[in-house]
């Protein structure tokens, strides 16, 4: 099976999206067989083409048709041009990358930190209509090459740095496919269907540390302790020292430790700061407020996180801290906006 077949087979996408990558490639041109230089023509390519980032755009289908992708599709459309074209595709998944948004993201913390009221911090009414922040660690996919490692969702070629780093094949990197559909499938609550692609990706890379924290969450919540812990196992011994691992082991486990290890190694973490405020609440109810205010904050300039949720997910605890009439006043404010 070649590289374009199989991540449309990933994607659950037809002949007719591989019609449209074969249009794309014949498009691409002559291409070096040094990997780091056609990587580069190809995401130059691209952009020329019209293609840019959207958030929500990994399966091939998509990618292709809105001519656009995240930093699953983009990288993942990039290596199956570079496999077709002979050169075999290599990646790694980094975790938070340290690029120039991070750096922004923590100097946000700080002045907001400097900013707000302690004793009367104020909650965030309104999700920011064009966020450029992230506040949250995510596992972006990039080319690697003998050269460095190629970024393929912003103007930089090259990425600067990151909490942790893990090498996989393009079979692998087709695993988080998977994960993201099984995501997906979670939101309209199919846990038929969020097994299926489960296993499907840990058969590509069993070593899948997030597939495999899914895996536990979806088995928890359907009351198998066995597939649980089974899950829960295995994630431990994939290991890990980044925020990432650091925090979703907390979600599997409650131990208060790794949340303060998720902290240490990313302060800006807005899901973690939200967690830590209601573990706050019985020690140090000012406290705890102003952590949910802050965490508030960079839930609304986030673009992936979203702050309607962060209010359904800490409904009742922030009624405890701040008031059931404030809280009511402060949705009732974000919808009239």
């Amino acid at each position: 099976m070649s590289y374009v077949e199989e991540y449309a087979k990933a994607s659950g996408a037809n002949k007719k999206t591989i019609g449209l990558f074969r249009e794309l490639q014949s498009r691409i041109g002559h291409l070096s067989k040094d990997a780091k230089t056609a990587a580069i023509k190809i995401k130059e390519t691209l952009k020329s083409q019209g293609f840019e980032y959207n958030g929500e755009a990994f399966r091939l289908q998509n990618v292709l048709e809105k001519r656009a992708g995240n930093c699953l599709g983009l990288p993942l459309l990039i290596g199956a041009i570079l496999g077709e074209s002979g050169i075999t595709p290599n990646f790694r998944i980094v975790v938070n990358p340290q690029d120039i948004i991070y750096e922004e993201e923590l100097k946000r913390v700080k002045r907001l930190e400097g900013e707000m009221r302690y004793d009367d911090p104020e909650l965030a009414t309104i999700q920011n209509n064009f966020p450029i922040f992230r506040f949250s660690p995510l596992e972006h996919l990039v080319i690697e090459t003998e050269e460095g490692l190629i970024e393929t969702t912003s103007e930089e070629h090259f990425i600067r740095g990151y909490e942790s780093a893990r090498q996989l094949s393009f079979q692998q990197a087709l695993s988080c496919v998977y994960k993201d559909r099984a995501i997906a499938e979670g939101i309209e609550r199919r846990v038929k269907k969020m097994n299926h692609f489960i296993e499907k990706g840990l058969e590509l890379w069993p070593k899948n540390r997030q597939l495999q924290a899914i895996r536990a969450k979806v088995a928890g919540l359907s009351e198998d302790s066995e597939t649980f812990e089974k899950a829960q196992e295995v994630f431990k011994k994939i290991d890990g020292n980044d925020s990432l691992y650091y925090y979703t082991l907390f979600n599997l486990t409650s131990d208060e430790n790794d949340l303060d290890k998720a902290l240490k190694r990313y302060p800006a973490y807005a899901e973690a700061i939200a967690h830590k405020a209601r573990l706050l609440i019985e020690k140090d109810e000012k406290e705890a407020r102003f952590q949910y205010a802050l965490a508030s904050q960079l839930y609304a300039d986030s673009n992936t996180l979203s702050l309607a949720d962060f209010y359904i997910t800490h409904n009742k605890t922030l009624k405890e801290l701040f008031g059931v009439a404030r809280i009511r006043q402060t949705l009732t404010s974000a919808f009239k906006k």
